[in-house]
């Protein structure tokens, strides 16, 4: 290859482009100096025939113009002790021994003048280290690969973006469903708010004294009477808002944060602690009766509660939790729970308006307000609605422990809420404990059932379940039990014990009597039982009642439950009542006076038959034609006076029947206080159960009938 005139000063310098090429098809240096000549001004390069043709020269490569200028050499230099510096590195990387460095570079000695004098030829092309051409490789995969794949970056940019318009789809389609969901359920808290939950019965007597309640004791029932919310303390409010739902007066009906504590709470110690269900929430698992666990019940307890916020203030609503809210087995609602502990019963005056137990929640014995006790009793109240069984402060040592442990609980709480109570102050540790010392002195025991003047009390309820069943009392059981009537009636509970008293005394106890003997009725006459009705003659009112000797004693001689005094129906299917016998003689004698008849009218006592009914012809040899015997002690029912000039007077002194009758027939009815269709044609006076049928097939009037017929006929002035 000719030099073709590229020429400089003898300093310039001529640069191959085919020295840099390795075997890869890239530019490489040699590890050979570089030979550089410089000649003269119009001098030849010596002749390069040795060296190999390279593919740029051979034409196989384009080349670039040879205008190699001062720029060009720099880069090339710069470029070559970098290359230098990255080798010894690499070598050193890899453990290999160093290379000397390269000498500078230096020119030859200018040949003498005409003189050529070639470059000396090199024996070997110069090569990149191992480790270098590796490193190489490796940086130009990696490049490749960064070329290939997208960047890192994009790939989470295009994940976060997924994402987020995945949680938006979410989000909507939650909402979407949350509020169909909520619209569906509207309805529901509208029943909630006109849904009548069960109440207690009451039964009074004249005075106000509390004589029976009646509740439905089923699986569901238990005994409740509603109080107000500006009924309750503020102690018992603050106890319960610390123990179930501190964040209630501000939550929106939910509270996440409370969810996620129970659970924490839960996981630390290994039982539940506190709910995650707020008061609203636990109002609506209430009212409804939805007690399984289910995330759909909780869902819609939610929805519930937010539904419920929104239409009742936060007062409306802790006041139904007071109503609502199992305090023990068979106590819902905090007054039910206040009457069983601590004997807190409401007072009431003739028009029921009543002062709820739980508003003497810190009335002592003395009758002061003690602002300590108040505390005691309602943080012992507040521990009780999380597990009504497990916590019953009357149901054992067991459960009273448990209930005591959860006290200890509530006044923490109340202590972290910085409560205070209104005589004390804030809550301290200090007060704390005195509370729990003061609640382990208190004594617990079961409610216990009242029943005051019993068979009077089921003559009432029989009455008022009539009234409620429209005639059927089988249909007014439950509305009774669960109506929550307050009763007032007519009996005095006083004159109650004291006729109760009298006949026990009467019947037990040994006394004179006009048998000439002292002994007790029951022992030597067999006497066992016996039946009171007093009433007011003038106004026709009950005073009171007793059906048997002792209402809780159930022989056949007793009775127990039977009211003789009203009793029921018999189980032959009869018509109920006990015959009233010759006591109802006196009626009949006294409307046959006001017609015309007197003391001294004739009655023969002789056998006689009456037709009662019968036509005309039939024999008297017939059965069915009645003739009343007089009573004898063996029961002859052929027993008679025989006296043909008895007189009204002496007809009445020895109680004869046929005289009776003659009596009942002559007034044809018409005695004061009797309906002439039936009772008044009665037949009185025997022993036996067959005389004392009415014309019509009805037994007589029981005793209170009885009792009201004498007061009627002594308002009307028969008797005095």
């Amino acid at each position: 290859m000719s030099y073709n005139g590229l020429q400089q000063d003898k300093n310039s310098l001529s640069l191959h482009a085919d020295d840099f090429t390795n075997d890869y098809g890239e530019q490489q240096l040699n590890q050979q100096p570089l030979e550089i000549s410089s000649a003269p001004e119009g001098s030849a390069l010596p002749s390069q025939s040795k060296r190999p043709a390279s593919p740029k020269r051979a034409g196989l490569i384009p080349q670039r113009p040879r205008d190699v200028t001062g720029q060009i050499y720099n880069l090339v230099t710069s470029t070559i002790r970098v290359m230098r510096g990255w080798t010894g590195k690499m070598a050193a990387i890899a453990d290999r021994a160093m290379q000397p460095s390269t000498p500078y570079i230096e020119r030859y000695p200018a040949p003498a003048s005409g003189v050529s004098t070639p470059l000396p030829e090199r024996s070997k092309r110069w090569k990149r280290s191992r480790t270098l051409r590796l490193t190489m490789m490796m940086r130009q995969r990696r490049e490749r690969s960064k070329r290939e794949r997208p960047r890192a970056g994009r790939i989470w940019s295009g994940i976060l973006i997924a994402l987020a318009l995945l949680l938006v789809i979410i989000i909507g389609s939650g909402t979407t469903y949350g509020y169909v969901y909520y619209q569906s359920q509207l309805p529901l808290v509208q029943q909630l708010e006109h849904q009548q939950i069960s109440q207690t019965t009451r039964i009074y007597d004249r005075n106000m004294t509390l004589l029976y309640d009646a509740y439905d004791n089923g699986e569901q029932g238990g005994r409740r009477t509603p109080v107000r919310y500006d009924q309750v303390p503020q102690v018992m409010s603050d106890a319960i808002i610390a123990a179930e739902d501190p964040s209630f007066w501000d939550n929106s009906g939910i509270d996440l944060q409370g969810i996620l504590r129970a659970g924490i709470s839960f996981l630390q110690h290994d039982a539940v602690q506190s709910g995650g269900s707020t008061l609203t929430q636990q109002v609506v698992k209430n009212l409804t009766g939805k007690k399984e666990v289910s995330l759909n019940r909780k869902v819609g307890e939610a929805v519930l509660a937010i539904g419920l916020t929104q239409q009742y203030p936060k007062q409306k609503i802790l006041e139904m939790y007071f109503n609502v809210a199992p305090f023990g087995p068979l106590d819902l609602g905090i007054e039910s729970a206040v009457e069983e502990y601590f004997h807190l019963l409401p007072q009431c005056d003739q028009n029921f308006k009543c002062t709820p137990g739980i508003s003497l929640l810190d009335l002592n014995q003395q009758n002061q307000h003690d602002p300590l006790l108040g505390l005691a009793r309602a943080s012992l109240l507040a521990g009780l609605p999380q597990n009504p069984v497990s916590y019953y402060p009357a149901g054992g040592s067991a459960t009273l422990q448990n209930a005591l442990g959860r006290q200890k609980y509530v006044l923490q709480q109340m202590i972290k809420q910085n409560m205070t109570v209104q005589g004390l102050g804030p809550v301290t540790p200090a007060i704390a404990k005195q509370v729990e010392d003061l609640t382990a002195k208190m004594p617990f025991t079961p409610y216990q059932h009242l029943k005051r003047a019993p068979h009077f009390v089921d003559w009432i309820i029989h009455q008022v379940e009539v009234v409620l069943g429209n005639g059927d009392p089988n249909q007014g059981i439950v509305p009774f039990l669960t109506g929550g009537f307050n009763i007032r009636t007519t009996i005095d509970a006083n004159l109650e014990d004291y006729v109760e008293s009298t006949v026990d005394f009467h019947l037990t106890q040994p006394e004179f009597h006009w048998f000439a003997d002292t002994a007790p009725t029951d022992v030597a006459h067999n006497l066992h039982d016996s039946a009171v009705v007093v009433m007011n003659a003038h106004t026709g009112e009950i005073l009171a009642m007793n059906g048997s000797a002792d209402y809780k004693n159930p022989s056949p001689q007793v009775g127990g439950e039977y009211n003789a005094a009203d009793p029921p129906p018999n189980a032959d299917g009869t018509p109920p009542g006990r015959p009233a016998g010759s006591s109802f003689k006196p009626f009949v004698y006294a409307t046959a006076f006001e017609m015309g008849w007197y003391p001294g009218t004739i009655v023969p006592d002789t056998q006689t038959y009456f037709p009662n009914g019968a036509p005309a012809g039939t024999s008297i040899k017939d059965s069915a034609i009645y003739h009343p015997p007089d009573y004898s002690a063996n029961g002859d029912p052929n027993h008679y006076g025989g006296n043909q000039q008895a007189t009204v007077r002496l007809a009445i002194a020895q109680s004869e029947n046929v005289g009776a009758v003659r009596a009942m027939e002559y007034t044809d009815g018409a005695s004061s206080g009797i309906e002439p269709d039936s009772e008044s044609r009665c037949v009185l006076g025997s022993g036996h159960r067959k005389y004392h049928r009415t014309a019509d097939d009805q037994w007589l009037p029981d005793l209170c009938q009885w009792r009201r017929t004498c007061a009627s006929a002594g308002h009307s002035g028969y008797l005095g």
